[in-house]
């Protein structure tokens, strides 16, 4: 199966993408992966918008053998919940969602935006949603942008967080901040290295450091090490919009290595100068 999740906004009797409407509520589609690849008609099903749920993001399920795909969610703006939904069923079969007991996790909120070198525009960080889901076997991961303050720092900066979860048992295994003083840092992603360790991509910037891909990874339930650089970036962004999400993926194959992308300040482009990075990394 394919899970796709989205938040439905809308106005009243105005059709298409209004300029002023109320959210609704999350919504997810699940659709039949092997007619997808056969390129053959492709059954679906979808659910209305549910307002309990803002930002359900489809777990990238490493699991090949595995029937039932997670959704998880975080409340906006601020909350403790990390919540859950799963399916389990392929069109046009019977399709099966269920919510799952919510797990108490460390407080959360929306991050500030992120300053950068040479201008006084600053990096737009995104605020708390659920930025990146990946489950293996009955591990998860679940990563968001918050706000916090570094220890050292007397400012609230952007911090990456990254929750590792025990779907099988329902429980919090760790949740991780990724911070630094005079620092900020945005839109993690994590994924698994093997069975036991995780990687991390983030962006990072500072009052002297332009958006730049960043990494860092570590064990299961372990402590992350200190981020290192992937790709530097050459010139501040301006544009008021920032890549809104970075990627992590596991090399097959290997036990300790994945690829990292992400957004980073630059010059090539013509309106926008949206800048990408990516890259492989060995964790030893």
């Amino acid at each position: 199966m394919v899970g796709l999740g989205f938040n439905e906004f809308s106005e009243s009797g105005v059709a298409g993408c209004p300029t002023a409407a109320t959210f609704q509520g999350a919504a997810l589609e699940v659709f039949n992966k092997s007619q997808m690849l056969a390129g053959a008609s492709v059954n679906f099903v979808f659910t209305n918008p549910m307002p309990s749920y803002f930002s359900l993001v489809p777990a990238d399920t490493l699991t090949a053998s595995a029937t039932t795909e997670y959704f998880a969610s975080l409340n906006s703006g601020t909350g403790t919940a990390l919540h859950r939904v799963t399916s389990v069923g392929v069109p046009p079969a019977s399709v099966t969602l269920t919510a799952v007991a919510d797990i108490t996790v460390p407080g959360y909120s929306n991050p500030p935006k992120a300053s950068q070198p040479g201008t006084t525009t600053k990096i737009d960080s995104g605020d708390d949603r659920t930025q990146n889901v990946v489950a293996l076997g009955t591990d998860m991961t679940v990563t968001q942008t918050i706000g916090c303050k570094p220890s050292g720092d007397t400012t609230k900066r952007s911090c990456g967080r990254v929750y590792e979860v025990n779907n099988g048992t329902n429980t919090l295994k760790t949740a991780r901040t990724i911070s630094a003083a005079g620092t900020y840092f945005f839109y993690p992603a994590a994924t698994f290295e093997g069975s036991g360790n995780v990687g991390v991509s983030i962006g990072r910037s500072s009052s002297t450091t332009f958006g730049s891909l960043y990494t860092t990874a570590g064990t299961w339930g372990g402590t992350l090490a200190a981020p290192v650089l992937v790709q530097a970036g050459t010139a501040a962004n301006t544009t008021g919009r920032y890549g809104d999400y970075n990627a992590a993926a596991p090399q097959p194959g290997t036990t300790n290595q994945f690829w990292v992308a992400g957004e980073i300040g630059g010059t090539s482009g013509t309106a926008f100068k949206w800048n990408t990075a990516a890259g492989p990394v060995t964790a030893s």
